[in-house]
């Protein structure tokens, strides 16, 4: 029956990928709690990206509880942070007499 409904098999095929996320996501937001939060067990790289593909649009991040919307907000920030240190030191060079290592 799914062959004959390509459409159909589509938006099953999309549900199962966004329940594979979820199940993921809530398994390291409990990990992540179970360690005291610890900032190293937090969503980096492509886990994050995949995340946030499937759950920052309003109407899916509704569907997450609040540990796991802490998670996932927490592991942006750490992003968000991580790549604005990466530029900062070059940034406080800029009046120095000294040259800062590249």
């Amino acid at each position: 029956m799914l062959s004959a409904w390509p459409r159909l098999r589509g938006w099953i095929e999309q549900d199962r990928e966004l329940l594979r996320a979820h199940r993921k996501l809530t398994e390291a937001a409990r990990a992540w709690e179970e360690l005291g939060r610890d900032p190293g067990a937090l969503y980096r790289g492509s886990r994050l990206a995949t995340a946030q593909e499937h759950f920052s649009s309003p109407g899916h991040l509704d569907d997450l509880t609040g540990p796991e919307r802490d998670f996932l907000t927490t592991s942006i920030t750490a992003r968000e942070e991580d790549q604005r240190s990466a530029t900062a030191p070059h940034a406080a060079c800029a009046g120095c007499e000294w040259v800062c290592p590249s």
